[in-house]
């Protein structure tokens, strides 16, 4: 007998469970309101998807991230990457931005150059020769000392 069902307009679920708006509960809350405040509950835990992620989902957050913040600087369109002909596009411009950009650097390097002394120069010059192992030795060293640091001082 469909009206002496919770659901008395006859509107349910194939469970059997009565759809929202169906009609009154026995203390009086409508199904409607019940719906509406475990709709709301249901939704907290989903998360927002930062566009960077839904760009490039294949790629590391961080990355994705500042690939994201490359297109917008450049007006690209992150779909259209996948493009082989924009590729090319894409290629010819990115290689000609790090040009200018090893341009740039080396002018104001050889600018700031100019203002040191005859030491100050030679010292610069070594630290220019160093290669990426040498500066990653470095950086071992100089984190070490640091460590040692902060261990007296928690003595």
């Amino acid at each position: 007998d469909a009206s002496s069902s919770p659901g008395a307009s006859g509107r349910s679920t194939p469970s059997g469970a009565p759809l929202p708006g169906g009609g009154a509960h026995e203390g009086g809350e409508t199904i409607e309101e019940e719906s509406s405040s475990s709709s709301s509950e249901e939704e907290r835990p989903v998360l927002q998807m930062d566009p960077w992620i839904l760009a490039f989902p294949f790629d590391p957050p961080d990355l994705a991230k500042r690939k994201f913040e490359f297109c917008q600087q450049h007006r690209i369109k992150s779909h259209r990457l996948h493009d082989l002909g924009k590729q090319k596009k894409y290629q010819f411009l990115l290689r000609r931005h790090i040009k200018q950009e090893k341009r740039t650097l080396m002018l104001k390097q050889k600018l700031l150059l100019k203002f040191l002394t005859g030491d100050e120069l030679q010292r610069a010059k070594n630290e220019m020769k160093k290669g990426p192992a040498d500066l990653k030795a470095e950086a071992e060293v100089e984190r070490g000392k640091l460590k040692d640091r902060k261990m007296m001082i928690a003595k």
